[in-house]
């Protein structure tokens, strides 16, 4: 090996150790100087310090005097993604990816960014193409199963950790997926022993801290949840995943760390549009809890014009006519009875910050009732019902093709998997998926018996409240008033269709009837649901359950009337929706 070689291998060995700075005085071996592995290895240490454009201008020039090398390309898409240009750095690992079909590291990141992004199949297939190529690359199957945790596929997920277990026994991360495995399965207890044992092999790994921070929010444990995410902050004090938990708990902090916030955008004006949206997003809810609520309202606007994505709001008005082609009334009444399946599950629908998370704590108190939380099973069955033919069929065209037995196998299908989540027998299901509006028609022809319950809320308290978070792209037409009324609408119209044609299978649940008269709502919502009422259901913050939607705190208190008409607060900021929604003021 000449010295070049081996100058860039230590370099290599430092950089993987964390030890950029010694890696960078390496790097600067004048022998080095026109090396493009030198470009590569700064604008990776430039990756890890979050310095994106600098990493971005340093990997350019890379491709620029190999362009047809995949690793160089594969890490600068990476850098592109990571500075925020998502769609540009997608592509760019995908072009890596297409010139060599064994380089593991372009299908390894594009994997690992389309999990950020809850591509979550996609992502799936990618972590599976790495692991054909080498079937011990542990960060590929550490990917693997996060993808199917996230899918709700945990019995799989179980067998490939069972499988993964002898070859990382002493990592980490291994304990890290064990516990977020649990975590869905809502296995508290199971998920702080995984915890605890990754945390004797490495006790300052800020993942594992991170999720025992999140088990304690998530169950209500609000002060053992705080002091982790204190803890987390002396090491890491911009850190704003707990930042934002933090605001949105109320810790005495907030002023603090808002004012911690401002220093950071004022110090890094070439901050990447993703962190700078991060922390706009925080600095809006810390103005929010300190009452300044336009001012809030200002970083939340400004926040969401950082998020780069379309609308689709074309591809969803076609979408919804689609549906509403198939699922006609005289397919409904042919097909009414298709499957024989006599359970009548409880699905919960309807917008974010609408009311869901509420109307599910509430029936979760019922003793013949257990919530599965937000299942993937319904969108599943949409893709599983198609590949039943030959060749298979996408949904909702696949709908008229099926026999009764298929029909009826499908909804027995969801019932078994949902049972694994629940692990109670006999107990009626409740499945709060809000992106199940869509497929209503199919719910009610796999349980002719379902009942549906739509949350309704406020446009304008809806819209306000959307505003406010970062869905991570989930919603991505929850970033501007524009793109939400233009899918309010589109949404709504959807939604009086079911409702034409399915009146005796769905209620509506206003939010603001369950907040002003508790009593005589809850009291419709079981009448509806065919269950006795009992006054228990109305103290549904006294149970401790796991909660994972952004309404988590709100649910710990109980029924509370102050985010009614919230809208107020922001005044002519908000000019376009009240314009809009003239009907709700």
């Amino acid at each position: 090996m000449n010295p070049v070689e081996q100058s860039l291998q230590q370099a290599g060995t430092l950089i993987g150790q964390g030890r950029f700075k010694a890696a960078e005085r390496l790097l600067a071996n004048p022998l080095l100087k026109n090396h493009p592995d030198r470009l590569l290895l700064l604008g990776y240490i430039r990756l890890k310090q979050g310095q994106y454009g600098k990493s971005v201008d340093l990997l350019q020039q890379v491709v620029d005097q190999q362009p047809d090398e995949p690793e160089y390309l594969a890490h600068l898409g990476l850098a592109q993604y990571m500075q925020g240009e998502i769609a540009r750095g997608l592509k760019t690992m995908e072009d890596a990816r297409n010139l060599d079909e064994r380089h593991v590291n372009s299908r390894l990141y594009l994997g690992e960014s389309l999990l950020k992004l809850n591509m979550l199949t996609e992502a799936l297939g990618l972590f599976n193409e790495v692991l054909a190529l080498d079937p011990y690359h542990l960060k590929a199957w550490f990917g693997k199963v996060h993808a199917l945790i996230r899918l709700g596929l945990l019995d799989q997920a179980t067998e490939e950790l069972d499988k993964l277990g002898p070859l990382a026994e002493h990592q980490p991360e291994l304990y890290l997926a064990y516990a977020r495995l649990f975590m869905e399965q809502g296995n508290m207890d199971a998920a702080l022993e995984a915890i605890e044992a990754g945390q004797k092999l490495a006790p300052d790994h800020m993942e594992l801290l991170r999720a025992q921070g999140q088990i304690m929010d998530q169950w209500g444990r609000k002060e053992e949840a705080l002091r982790i995410y204190r803890k987390i902050l002396k090491k890491n004090p911009y850190d704003l995943n707990v930042i934002y938990r933090m605001m949105r708990m109320g810790a005495k902090e907030v002023p603090q760390l808002a004012h911690r916030l401002r220093e950071l955008l004022r110090n890094n004006p070439d901050i990447s549009p993703q962190v700078k949206k991060s922390v706009l997003y925080n600095l809006g809810s810390a103005e929010e809890t300190m009452g300044n609520h336009r001012k809030a309202m200002e970083h939340f606007l400004q926040a969401g014009r950082y998020h780069h994505q379309e609308s689709g709001h074309d591809k969803t008005a076609e979408y919804y006519q689609q549906i509403r082609t198939v699922f006609t009334r005289d397919t409904m009444q042919k097909l009414g009875q298709s499957s024989q399946c006599e359970a009548s599950p409880i699905f919960i629908v309807g917008l974010p910050r609408s009311g869901s998370t509420l109307v599910e704590s509430m029936l979760a108190t019922h003793a013949d009732i257990h919530a599965i939380g937000e299942s993937p099973l319904i969108p599943q069955l949409s893709r599983y019902g198609g590949e039943l033919l030959q060749p298979p069929v996408e949904f909702p065209e696949w709908v008229k093709e099926l026999d009764k037995e298929k029909w009826t196998g499908l909804a027995h299908f969801y019932l078994n998997k949902a049972l694994r989540l629940s692990g109670k027998e006999g107990h009626r299901i409740v499945d709060k998926n809000l992106g199940n509006t869509v497929y209503i028609g199919l719910i009610r022809l796999l349980f002719p018996k379902a009942r549906i319950l739509h949350c309704v809320r406020n446009p304008l308290d809806v819209a306000t409240s959307c505003l406010s978070i970062d869905f991570a792209g989930h919603f991505p037409w929850t970033y501007s008033m524009e793109d939400f009324i233009e899918h309010y609408r589109l949404y709504r119209s959807l939604m009086d269709y079911w409702h034409d044609l399915l009146p005796e299978n769905m209620l509506d649940v206003a939010y603001e009837d369950m907040v002003h008269a508790p009593e005589a709502t809850s009291q419709k919502v079981f009448a509806f649901l065919g269950l006795e009422w009992s006054e228990e259901v109305l103290a549904f913050n006294r149970k401790q359950r796991r909660v994972v939607t952004a309404s988590v705190n709100q649910v710990r208190e109980g029924i509370y009337t102050s985010s009614k008409q919230r809208w107020k607060r922001y005044g002519d900021l908000i000019q376009p929706l009240i314009d809009a929604f003239p009907e709700w003021t």
